[in-house]
């Protein structure tokens, strides 16, 4: 019996070493690496995945890339070069909705003219400042303001100055690209919408000794998506369409130097509102179209 007693006592001690291990933390599969290895596998699965993503967006721009040079081939074939780098397109695009914002056309007044007299004329709202010059805004968003000679001078460049005012007069999502056109006289800015061009709203700034004299252009206002905006068209689609016309010999071209997807304002109000359509620009040694992407219409820029 006493041997027996001892042989138990023998058999005991490795369970309370075992209990003293676990309390002193050191037991290999503790709550916490139970934890970090949870996390590292969860990371592991979204990296997984992530990779997968990535493989088809990859896939996607090969495919894309294919296709445009594809298109470029058939160009060639046609007698019409055409290189993918000057391809800009944009699948996003959809039709918006453009309201005239009366109240805006008078803070634009205002900024040039300073305190003005409002006169209308059906849908041609006419500002007057007597000491500086005067402003007639009309239906669709055309424009033109006209100013007294040295009242608002450019000390360093015209650029600079034309920034500060367009800064003043910028909307949500409105930017613009300052270009020189035949000479320092002569200003245009470009206006975007949420980075896109909208290819017949530009601004004219005209100096005269370093004097602003006149702005005159066209201005998409109160800008706001519709609830079914036709999609633009394709870029295979416009590509064929233009290449008929060159066919058919209604357009003579041998290089086309861009394609660019972007916004055409339309009016469609008589008080001048409307809406930005999706189109294609494109740019040739022989003048620039527009191709409408509801429609499928050709035409001069």
């Amino acid at each position: 019996m006493r041997r027996c007693g001892n042989n138990i006592r023998r058999a005991r001690l490795p369970r309370r070493a075992a209990a003293e291990t676990m309390n002193n933390g050191v037991f290999p599969l503790s709550i916490s690496k139970v934890k970090n290895l949870t996390i590292c596998a969860l990371l592991l699965i979204n990296v997984f995945f992530l990779s997968i993503i990535l493989m088809d967006n990859f896939a996607d721009a090969r495919e894309r890339r294919a296709a445009i040079e594809s298109l470029c081939e058939i160009l060639q074939l046609n007698g019409i070069s055409l290189s993918p780098e000057n391809i800009k397109t944009n699948d996003s695009l959809v039709t918006m909705r453009t309201n005239r914002d009366t109240n805006m056309e008078r803070e634009i007044a205002r900024l040039f003219l300073g305190q003005v007299d409002i006169t209308e004329q059906g849908v041609i709202y006419h500002y007057d400042s007597a000491n500086i010059g005067a402003a007639e805004f009309y239906s669709g968003g055309d424009f033109e303001i006209w100013v007294y000679e040295k009242v608002i001078l450019s000390e360093n460049n015209p650029l600079d100055t034309i920034e500060n005012f367009l800064k003043s007069m910028e909307q949500e999502n409105i930017s613009y690209e300052l270009t020189y056109e035949d000479s320092i006289e002569t200003v245009k800015a470009i206006i975007k919408y949420e980075d896109v061009l909208i290819f017949n709203c530009n601004l004219e700034f005209i100096f005269r000794n370093n004097s602003l004299i006149n702005i005159k252009g066209r201005l998409a206002t109160g800008i706001e998506p519709l609830e079914q905006g036709e999609p633009i068209d394709s870029l295979a689609n416009v590509l064929m369409v233009f290449l008929s016309a060159v066919r058919k010999g209604n357009i003579i071209c041998t290089e086309i130097t861009r394609v660019e997807a972007g916004y055409q304002h339309n009016v469609v109000g008589s008080f001048g509102d409307g809406v930005l359509a999706p189109v294609w620009l494109i740019t040739t040694d022989n003048g620039q179209y527009i191709i409408e992407s509801a429609t499928g219409e050709l035409r001069f820029a």
